[in-house]
């Protein structure tokens, strides 16, 4: 009963201490905030890319969200449960948040009172929480999301070194800026890097050739005599789509070739290309990328390319190995010259809908069309009006649903990366667009009545070699923060491990 009491308590919890970072040292409920943190920005990364099938998928593949991470294992060579995996990533990202909290205190940063005001509003939801939840105990509540010995102060605590350390880098990201001669000057060496290629490609392997003269499904080895006759073979199945025209008819003599013909009868989706549309050299596959940037390229060129893998072996020699070949189809490719786009935009949001299993909002046509007729009804009026900018901010002001309403609707500096909803997006980045343009479409949300400013000073191109002088220079700061910078793990025994992920509500 004395031990039970006293693991309640949280003695043990606030007494022992759990980690070394840098000097800092971190019981278990200080270490605890980064691992169920840790926890729960991997929850929401596995919902962003699963959603309603997270807990299944994960499931089937061996983690099961409602139970326990210490019953669990995640490495089974050396035992590790998915709680130690989360304790080790806890520690590291308390490791990369005290180099940065410990430089920002030694250079004298102080957070702004803007990020300070965000900060307590955060916490104060706590509070707010907890007359829901816990009959107004706010330590209880801290606790039952955070584990034994959790409480609103070393909370607040742990948001101000995160926030501290958040607050200082992205003051320094935010001063990383650019004048056109050193654009220009990081273009030169590397210019196709920020060019959008269009292709299409397959990969004919030798192992779909090798079993084609197995019997049975059993995994074996086999002779080199077999593996050199099934390489020969892709080879010549790659070089046999070469004479192509079109994308249409590359994947056509695809679908034609042995190992991938549909017997008669069969409804099954004939085997095609990967198309690329506008993909930056940098995120081309290495072994295509000197092909497609080459010069003389020109639209309908095909080519097949050997596929290589390198091994490094116990003497430090390198081996290749050739893994296969690749059928490629150019088409063209993109400078990404097209300038940035501004635009202004009035909402006639959706009203009423019920809401779905899945918690999303549903609307009836009879909703959609009430919205549809509002937002032609303005736009009529405004059509009858001067049609001016100016007389479009008025009327996104008097009536537009959007919280940028008050700025009259602007956004500003849209690319095709853009987080914007599909037909939004699609509307501003039209080529074809040009000042002046209006137009009423709809998305999600609602019924917009869009209006095209103009285009903005920036390239895309320009945008994308910013980013990239801009991601290199913050990257080599953080190293540079983070140099020597050391971490520990020492008893972490009293941590949270029975965290369950997913409670079923």
């Amino acid at each position: 009963i004395v031990y039970t009491n006293i693991q309640k308590s949280g003695i043990l919890q606030k007494n022992i201490t759990a980690a070394n970072i840098n000097g800092h040292e971190l019981n278990s409920v200080e270490l605890g905030y980064y691992y169920v943190d840790a926890i729960s920005k991997a929850y929401n990364d596995w919902t962003n890319t699963y959603g309603d099938s997270t807990v299944a998928l994960l499931k089937m593949m061996g983690l099961d969200l409602s139970a326990p991470l210490n019953t669990q294992i995640f490495d089974p060579t050396t035992n590790q449960t998915w709680a130690d995996y989360f304790i080790a990533v806890a520690v590291e990202n308390a490791r990369g948040t005290y180099a940065l909290y410990d430089a920002a205190v030694a250079e004298g940063f102080v957070m702004s009172e803007e990020d300070r005001a965000i900060l307590d509003e955060n916490t104060q939801l706590f509070v707010d929480y907890a007359d829901l939840f816990s009959a107004g105990d706010v330590d209880a509540y801290v606790q039952s999301l955070y584990g034994t010995g959790a409480s609103l102060e070393t909370y607040k605590e742990y948001v101000n070194i995160v926030g501290t350390a958040n607050a200082y880098q992205s003051e320094y990201f935010n001063s990383l800026t650019y004048d056109e001669a050193a654009i220009r000057e990081h273009e030169a060496t590397r210019y196709n890097d920020f060019t959008g290629y269009s292709f299409a490609y397959k990969f004919l392997d030798p192992e779909e050739y090798v079993h084609q003269h197995d019997e049975t499904e059993e995994t074996h080895e086999h002779s080199e005599a077999e593996n050199a006759e099934a390489l020969k073979k892709a080879k010549a199945a790659a070089e046999s789509l070469l004479t192509a025209k079109t994308v249409e008819e590359f994947d056509a003599m695809i679908a034609a070739l042995d190992i991938y013909a549909v017997a008669e009868g069969e409804d099954t989706i004939p085997t095609a290309s990967t198309k690329a549309v506008d993909t930056l050299l940098t995120s081309v596959l290495e072994a295509l990328r000197d092909w497609l940037s080459a010069d003389e390229r020109k639209e309908g060129d095909t080519t097949v390319i050997p596929y290589y893998t390198d091994t490094t072996n116990e003497d430090g020699t390198t081996t290749s190995t050739l893994m296969g070949y690749f059928a490629v189809f150019y088409q063209s490719k993109n400078e990404n010259l097209r300038p940035l786009s501004n635009v202004r935009h009035l909402l006639v949001a959706f009203e009423g809908g019920t809401t779905g299993t899945d918690g999303t909002k549903v609307y009836s046509d009879d909703e959609k069309a009430a919205a549809k007729a509002e937002a032609t009804e303005l736009y009529e009026q405004w059509k009858k009006g001067d049609a001016t900018e100016e007389s479009f901010i008025a009327l996104v002001k008097e009536h537009s649903d959007d919280g940028s309403a008050e700025e009259g609707g602007l956004f500003e500096d849209i690319s095709p990366e853009s987080q914007y909803v599909p037909n939004f997006l699609n509307w501003a980045i039209d080529s074809s667009r040009k000042a002046g343009d209006a137009e009423v479409i709809e998305t999600e949300y609602g019924y917009h009545i869009m209006y095209y400013v103009g285009d903005s000073e920036t390239t895309y191109r320009d945008l994308l070699i910013r980013d990239a002088m801009q991601s290199a220079d913050y990257n080599s700061w953080i190293e540079s923060k983070e140099e020597g910078v050391t971490a520990e793990l020492l008893n972490a025994k009293y941590m949270y491990r029975s965290y369950i992920v997913y409670q079923g509500y």
